[in-house]
């Protein structure tokens, strides 16, 4: 996933930061809050969400992330009691759609897996993008009894700050077709540093890359006069899942992120972002991973008797 900012709002972060760090360099605790607490309201007030406007200004951060994440906490939600709901079932022979916003994402080309890029960690070859790693969920899915649809549409194009409109789109179509769909699963990989080969998990023996789940409250200024998710249950789902999976192997997955947009996840609230690995990750290790997110799916959200 990628985020598009414009230079206006480059130039505002960075003066900021360069405002803290000079005040952090003086060694003044009580400056420091003080500069924080004049600051932070700002960059909320930034929006740095994508500018649709801007389709050549790209920047490339954390999958679901805005610059504001490097300097302010990672904005969360406890539970209501700290307890995980649990009736997630869908109805006998319910379809389960995987799609992806964000199509050409790519992992390390590792000898088994080489691939023409197009731009960096991206490649329209399906054989070797999160196109493939979908197409490995869905098998292990259906091999649990799921009806699932792998929906291969590209929807970057014409530009990667509109993909989630196209995407919606996509979703809507499918659910005017087959009404009966229930749970929709927008697979992508994250984005890190070019050094970090170590990251992943090893389950049964095998390497898997890590999962991580992106939650959005729809309350982003560009998403205003939206639909908005329910958020409160996406991210009961996610946190049951994240649960589950951390009964494989207690590195299999990363903190749930709660974030200010959509990601169109008002279209159900059986609406999952998953993270399969990043860029550094190879397409193998995200492919491992896939065994286990279905059985976690299976384990939390299994199938009704009708």
């Amino acid at each position: 996933m990628r985020k598009e900012i414009d230079e206006k709002k480059l130039i505002a972060f960075f003066t900021i930061v360069f405002f803290v760090s000079m005040v952090v360099s003086v060694g003044d605790g009580n400056a420091v809050d003080e500069s924080l607490s004049v600051f932070v309201p700002i960059l909320d007030k930034l929006d740095l969400s994508p500018a649709e406007q801007d389709e050549d200004k790209v920047i490339n951060v954390s999958a679901d992330g805005a610059l504001s994440d490097f300097l302010l906490p990672l904005e969360d939600s406890a539970d209501e009691g700290g307890k995980i709901q649990e009736s997630y079932s869908l109805s006998q022979g319910a379809k389960i759609l995987i799609y992806h916003t964000h199509t050409t994402e790519a992992y390390r080309q590792a000898d088994e897996d080489l691939y023409q890029e197009q731009t960096p960690w991206r490649t329209t070859d399906n054989e070797h993008n999160v196109v493939r790693v979908g197409e490995e969920l869905k098998k292990h899915l259906e091999a649990l009894g799921y009806t699932v649809i792998h929906d291969t549409t590209n929807h970057e194009p014409p530009s990667l700050s509109t993909s989630y409109s196209r995407s919606e789109e996509t979703m809507n179509a499918y659910l005017k077709k087959y009404p009966e769909i229930e749970m929709f699963i927008d697979l992508h990989r994250d984005a890190s540093g070019d050094d970090n080969t170590e990251d992943f998990v090893k389950v049964d023996g095998k390497e898997c890359a890590r999962l991580m789940f992106v939650v959005g409250k729809g309350t982003r200024k560009s998403d205003e006069g939206k639909p908005k998710p329910d958020w409160k249950k996406n991210i009961k789902l996610a946190r049951a899942l994240t649960k589950q999976l951390d009964t494989y192997s207690e590195r299999l997955t990363r903190n749930v992120r709660l974030k200010t947009g959509r990601y169109n996840q008002n279209v159900s609230n059986k609406c999952l972002l998953v993270e399969v690995g990043h860029n550094m990750n190879t397409l193998q290790q995200a492919i491992n991973a896939t065994e286990y997110l279905a059985k976690a799916i299976a384990g939390i959200v299994p199938m009704a008797d009708t």
